[in-house]
């Protein structure tokens, strides 16, 4: 089984651009686990609208904007590739 090669960016922000800007990635691939009042959530990375230093979900409220610092992880095809918890040495 092929391991999946972690993202090597710090920051949240750094990391889903890289997924958007990066020509070698496909980010129909990749999802972000969030927490929302403290509870998990996942969304595909497609489904998300980024502005400056908050991400925003295609289709809700115009106004409902989620800070990046509540990315937990990112997902590809459902492993994991970047985890706040690894940069923080947990």
């Amino acid at each position: 089984m092929k391991k999946e090669k972690p993202l090597k960016e710090a920051l949240e922000k750094d990391a889903l651009n890289r997924i958007r800007y990066d020509s070698s990635l496909k980010p129909a691939e990749y999802s972000i686990l969030y927490l929302d009042l403290d509870v998990p959530k996942e969304i595909q990375y497609t489904n998300v609208i980024i502005k400056g230093d908050f991400f925003a979900l295609k289709g809700g409220e115009p106004e409902a904007l989620i800070p990046m610092h509540r990315i937990r992880e990112i997902r590809r095809n459902g492993k994991t590739v970047w985890n706040k918890r690894r940069l923080k040495g947990q």
